[in-house]
């Protein structure tokens, strides 16, 4: 009876060991639907991204397609350009060996252009130097032989500009020595000279129209002194009458204006030829003629006086020493006569 109610007593645990084991074994089939489900949407995953990686090798295939197409035409371009580089360098080679061939026949060209200019600038210069001699001369002769200073002034300006377009160093000697000789002849002043010889050919001419006084008027003062009135008193009584019947005043008169002219040529005269003592002296026996027998209350004859007072106490300046120019112009002509052949020579020997 005892072991009965033992064995009663246990039995009642087994429902709850089935319901345990049917827990688990549910557990144990969710935990494998899950794992089912995860292993299918993993499945899904790896299938979609394989389709995805094979979608993507086919476009890195054609990719790669296209690539290598660039490849082989680049590659056959660069054949190309390769073939047209090589035929390049041979066309650059035989232009370099043509160029070559052109320098050193320019080289020759150039040497003998410049073998020419050499001769033609020589013969130029030389050309330029007679006219500038020939205009150096031109001027000397003109005031030398007509006292043309304004001639000789501008002969000897148009040889400086001669001079000007030598191309010869030397030449600086010529022209300042030219320009010496031109600055002395600039200081005789042509045109007041020239102006001066007007104004006494005008006088010349001026001289028939002035007024002489009057014929008593030396007997009109009054004699001072014993023997002063005595010789007045004497010379009434002694009458001197001309062979031409022509009384003593007029004749006087007409040889008074006579000796002022004579006096102005000679002072034109003199003026010409650069006497400056003549010019004065002529000038001075003017002034004593138109004080002594012409009315110097007359307003001409009183700007004749003030014209002839002004040129006695005015200075002209010497006539210059023409000459020095030429002589050196004539040197350096010369010395590069005596030059030329031997210049010559040494560029027919440098040419051989």
């Amino acid at each position: 009876m005892s072991e009965k109610n033992a064995l009663t007593v246990s039995e009642p645990p087994a429902p709850r060991r089935r319901g345990f084991v049917a827990a688990l074994a549910l557990l144990v089939a969710v935990v494998a639907l899950a794992a089912a489900a995860f292993g299918g949407w993993r499945l899904w995953q790896l299938a979609h991204s394989e389709h995805d990686a094979q979608a993507r090798l086919g476009q890195l295939q054609q990719r790669l397609s296209q690539l290598h197409g660039t490849v082989t035409d680049l590659s056959e371009e660069r054949a190309k350009l390769a073939k047209q580089l090589s035929a390049a360098d041979d066309t650059n080679r035989g232009l370099r060996d043509q160029l070559s061939g052109l320098s050193e026949r320019t080289r020759h060209l150039e040497d003998a252009v410049a073998n020419l200019s050499a001769k033609q600038l020589s013969g130029h210069d030389g050309m330029l130097l007679d006219e500038a001699g020939m205009l150096l001369r031109l001027g000397q002769a003109r005031f030398e032989l007509f006292h043309d200073a304004g001639g000789a002034l501008a002969a000897y300006r148009l040889a400086d500009q001669t001079l000007a377009s030598v191309n010869d160093p030397a030449v600086a000697g010529v022209r300042q020595s030219v320009a010496d000789e031109r600055a002395a002849l600039a200081a005789l002043n042509p045109e007041a000279r020239q102006q001066q010889l007007s104004q006494v050919a005008a006088m010349r001419v001026q001289l028939a129209s002035l007024p002489l006084k009057p014929l008593d008027d030396r007997n009109q003062a009054a004699p001072h002194g014993f023997w002063a009135r005595v010789w007045h008193a004497l010379s009434h009584l002694v009458r001197v009458d001309r062979d031409n019947g022509s009384p003593a005043g007029a004749a006087d008169a007409r040889m008074a204006r006579e000796l002022a002219a004579l006096d102005l040529a000679q002072a034109q005269a003199a003026r010409l030829a650069f006497d400056e003592d003549g010019w004065k002296a002529a000038l001075k026996r003017v002034q004593d003629t138109l004080q002594t027998y012409f009315d110097t209350d007359n307003g001409d004859v009183s700007a004749m006086q003030a014209q002839i007072r002004q040129w006695l106490q005015s200075a002209s300046a010497p006539a210059p020493q023409l000459g020095g120019a030429l002589k050196q112009l004539h040197n350096l002509r010369a010395v590069n006569d005596a030059g030329q052949p031997a210049s010559a020579s040494s560029t027919q020997g440098g040419q051989r």
